[in-house]
């Protein structure tokens, strides 16, 4: 609604998207819950497991290194940081490095 903003009034998009416009007020103002805290947590350790391993590790690899450190994960959900999804591919942050 932030990128319509200056095309479209804020009563005719809530309208469209069925929306009211308290509740939109209410889920701007909501903080990150607490699954969107650990992945942005785990996304780093991700990141920084990558990186110490050279870029050569895989979700795999990371997964087992996380789990010898106690951090809760699974292969799928480190993938899914690995990795993101562009046009229709997965490929790996080339950002990292």
């Amino acid at each position: 609604m932030k990128y319509y903003k200056n095309k479209y009034s804020f009563e005719k998009m809530c309208q469209i998207l069925k929306v009211d416009r308290s509740s939109y007020y209410k889920w701007l103002k909501k903080g990150k819950s607490k699954r969107q805290l650990y992945n942005e947590e785990l996304l780093v350790l991700i990141r920084q497991e990558y990186i110490k391993s050279g870029c050569l590790y895989g979700s795999p690899r990371i997964t087992a290194v996380l789990k010898k450190n106690n951090v809760a994960c699974s292969r799928p959900r480190v993938e899914g940081g690995y990795k993101s999804r562009v046009e229709g591919k997965r490929e790996i942050f080339e950002y990292i490095v």
